[in-house]
């Protein structure tokens, strides 16, 4: 399938600007036929739209979780799927535990790489989260 820039770049503006939920979906799906890095991005994109801006914080944490199937060490997307269960309005009685887990686990990796702050700052987001998470308060307390 050969790609036409215009079009990409048409679909990439759908995702991000057009406030009609399907219009988006079938924009990522036609997008998905392009490569599993373009997809990642762009779902990533998608759900990030969705959760900030259309508020359906469920496909969200869908959306966001396969771009960590697709690249489980991709600390942007960690990071707003652990933001989408913090989310008061997230309806699952374990999101606030699961976006600790999540940052625990940014904080973990940017400890191991020397990022300090990051890790740091990770920590405070997982402890915001939910209180007395276990193991980020013992990895904050090192």
């Amino acid at each position: 399938m050969e790609k036409s820039p215009a079009s990409l770049n048409l679909l990439r503006q759908a995702i991000f600007y057009d406030p009609d939920e399907q219009v988006v979906v079938a924009a990522v799906k036609a997008l998905a036929k392009y490569g599993h890095a373009e997809t990642a991005d762009l779902l990533l994109g998608l759900g990030r739209v969705l959760g900030e801006k259309i508020g359906d914080l469920e496909m969200a944490a869908q959306r966001l979780g396969e771009v960590v199937r697709l690249r489980p060490r991709d600390d942007k997307a960690l990071e707003a799927l652990a933001a989408v269960y913090s989310n008061p309005k997230w309806i699952g009685a374990d999101g606030r535990d699961r976006a600790a887990g999540i940052y625990h686990q940014v904080a973990r990796r940017r400890q191991e790489s020397g990022d300090t702050d990051n890790a740091v700052a990770a920590l405070r987001k997982a402890h915001a989260a939910a209180p007395g998470h276990t193991e980020s308060s013992e990895l904050l307390g090192q």
